[in-house]
Formats: C-alpha cells, sequence, structure tokens
C-alpha cells in the first residue's frame, strides 16, 4: 500500500528509471560502433565498480560485522548471476532493437518477486500481482506488435539475461542488510568483471584498449547512468517495500520503448506501443494505490 511506503521511494526509482532508460539508448548506439562487444561490456563494469565508490562516503560500507559465511556464499551467487545476465544484455543489444529487448527484460521482474518471497520472506499485496499482471501483459503486447519477434538470437539473450538477472536482483535483497547499496554494486561488478574478463569471456588486452579508445566517452556516460540507476533502485529496497519497488520498476519497459521510437526511429506499429503503454500506466496506478 502506499501508505506503508515513504513517498521519496517513488521519487528515487522514477529517477532510476529516467537513467536506466538513458542508458539503454546510448547502449543501443555504442554497441552498433563496437568492434568488440564483449569488450565493451567488460569495460562498462570496471568503470561501473569505480563509480559506485565514489558513493561510499554517503553510505558506508554497511553492517559487514554482521556478515556470515552464508552471506558471503549467496553474495558469489548473486554475482555470478549478475555477471551471466550482464554477458547476454549487452549481447543481445548488438542484434536486436531496445524497444523489442524492452518487452522481454521485465521478465526478471518476476523471477526477483518470487525469490524475494519464497526464499526471503519478503510481504506480497494482493494490487501489486494485479498490476504486475497488467503490466507484463502490456511488455508482451509490445513485443508481439513488432513484425520481427521470434526467437532470434537477441531475443533468447534477452529471456536469459532476464532470468539471470531476476535472480541476481532476488539475492540482492538480502544483501542489503550486511552491504551499503554502493557497496555491494562495487563488489557486484568489480568481481563480475574480474570473472568476465578473465574467466567467461577472456578479453584480450588490445580489445580493452581499442573499445576504450573508440567508444571511451559513450562508455563512461552509459556506466555511470547504470551504476546511478542501479544505485537507487537497490536504495529504494531499503526504505520500501522490495515486491512493489521491483513490480513498479517494470514501468521502464514503457519508457524504454518510447524513447527508442523517438531517438532510435523503431517505429514499427507504434499505435499499439502507446496503447501498450497507456495499460503499463494502469498497472503501475494499481500498484500505488
Amino acid at each position: 500500500m502506499l501508505s506503508y511506503l515513504p513517498m521519496l521511494w517513488i521519487f528515487y526509482l522514477a529517477i532510476s528509471i529516467i537513467f536506466f532508460t538513458i542508458f539503454s539508448i546510448l547502449t543501443r548506439i555504442g554497441l552498433e560502433q563496437t568492434t568488440y562487444p564483449r569488450a565493451y561490456t567488460v569495460i562498462s563494469e570496471y568503470l561501473c565498480g569505480i563509480i559506485a565508490l565514489i558513493f561510499l562516503p554517503l553510505f558506508g560500507l554497511g553492517n559487514i560485522s554482521q556478515v556470515r559465511t552464508q552471506t558471503i556464499i549467496l553474495l558469489f551467487v548473486a554475482i555470478i548471476a549478475y555477471a551471466i545476465s550482464n554477458f547476454f544484455r549487452f549481447d543481445s543489444f548488438k542484434y536486436e532493437e531496445a524497444s523489442v529487448l524492452s518487452a522481454i527484460f521485465p521478465l526478471n521482474n518476476i523471477f526477483a518477486i518470487l525469490i524475494s518471497i519464497f526464499f526471503f520472506n519478503k510481504s506480497f499485496y494482493t494490487n501489486t500481482g494485479i498490476g504486475l499482471a497488467i503490466i507484463l501483459l502490456s511488455s508482451i503486447l509490445i513485443g508481439f506488435s513488432h513484425k520481427k519477434l521470434q526467437l532470434s538470437k537477441g531475443i533468447v539473450y534477452a529471456i536469459i539475461s532476464a532470468v539471470f538477472l531476476g535472480f541476481a536482483v532476488g539475492l540482492a535483497g538480502s544483501m542489503l542488510t550486511y552491504f551499503s547499496p554502493p557497496f555491494f554494486l562495487a563488489l557486484l561488478y568489480f568481481i563480475q568483471a574480474i570473472i568476465s574478463h578473465a574467466i567467461i569471456l577472456r578479453t584480450p588486452l588490445y580489445e580493452l584498449k581499442h573499445e576504450f579508445m573508440v567508444t571511451g566517452d559513450l562508455l563512461l556516460l552509459s556506466s555511470a547512468l547504470l551504476t546511478m540507476s542501479f544505485l537507487l533502485y537497490l536504495v529504494c529496497f531499503t526504505i520500501g517495500n522490495i515486491t512493489q519497488v521491483i513490480a513498479v520498476n517494470s514501468f521502464s519497459t514503457i519508457t524504454v520503448t518510447i524513447c527508442a521510437i523517438i531517438f532510435l526511429h523503431e517505429r514499427t506499429r507504434v499505435d499499439t506501443k502507446i496503447i501498450c503503454s497507456l495499460i503499463a500506466i494502469l498497472g503501475m496506478l494499481v500498484i500505488m494505490f
């Protein structure tokens, strides 16, 4: 219920969605310019880790003295899940339009909410479930409004990314009991960057150097936007009901779709996408009230 939550989390989440929307558009543009998309991914992860450290003086480290062995295990599971999600997310932008992918990524919210409820006993309201179902329906309709929607490489990658991201986000909620949001993000990005660089992708240094020289400015801007978006998202976890925060965050589907239509000229079936946007707004209102 809205009365249960401070209005502040809605403000933070709105800014988070705006940052994520701009990040999605810039990522689509950036990956069209890349020669080595996986190197682009690794550089972004390192940059996000560095940017997260900037916010440590504002939040501190958290209650790290209470960290247990189980917490460390869950932290590494979340990091590995997010690393896999990140890898497939960046690759999906290489093969598919942002407006189409935005219809797939909200699937992560389902997995995140289920993990939060069944493993960490987070509360769940009926209106949250109804609103989330409406928003997801709008996402599906947006996807099917695109004439090319099929099990293409980009769509498959987006589905895999959504599943692992939902798992990581669900675990992240429990991590914030022990780690401050920026400290958790710094650990998340630095460790996943090392895993991606040395184990999963094995990206050569010359590829990293090439991508940073070619797309460095765009990489820095998009990484800053992603970090601040995720940071605000996690802050919302600490002041609001996690399942409601996750559900309302699904609204980013609509903002990405609209911006992709305007700025990337992805204008297939625009009328249908606008109707779906209105449906998503209805879903968000159901969740909030």
